[in-house]
């Protein structure tokens, strides 16, 4: 299980406190945040926790000095606002979470990356349009994630 060091900070508010116990783990509501954009920085979350979700989970990989990561905000924030609870849209700073970033191979920024129950669905770098990504989404949101069955143990 890979664990980061990360942070949930929404756009609009101060931080947000995050459990960190897998069964725990919970994006802040709705009310706490009037857009599901966060920015992942400082507080131990397991990665594996966050991308195992039922619904789609795009991951932004971004850094504050990126000029086209920025000009991907106002899209990020319109899509929240568009797919409401449909998805989770999550950046992680590229520059505070090097483990992760050097984990996936994320060589360039702004890279995304749509995850849904563990599974990797789709990855582009580079900027992308609002239209564009909701196409993305709304098929992740239509796919159908097949559950890895476990063997069943022989009897003798």
């Amino acid at each position: 299980m890979l664990n980061l060091n990360l942070l949930i900070r929404c756009f609009f508010q101060e931080i947000i406190p995050v459990c960190t116990t897998s069964q725990n783990l919970r994006m802040p509501s709705p009310y706490l945040c009037t857009i599901k954009i966060f920015i992942m920085e400082n507080n131990q979350v397991s990665f594996d926790d966050l991308i195992n979700n039922e619904r789609p989970v795009l991951v932004d990989f971004a850094a504050e000095w990126c000029g086209p990561c920025k000009a991907m905000n106002p899209i990020l924030r319109k899509l929240a606002e568009d797919m409401g609870d449909k998805v989770d849209i999550v950046t992680i700073d590229v520059d505070q979470n090097p483990g992760i970033s050097q984990h996936l191979n994320i060589m360039g920024v702004p890279t995304f990356i749509v995850y849904k129950k563990g599974q990797t669905l789709w990855r582009q770098s580079g900027m992308l349009s609002g239209t564009a990504l909701t196409h993305v989404l709304e098929q992740a949101i239509a796919y159908k994630v097949e559950e890895v069955q476990e063997p069943a143990e022989a009897t003798n």
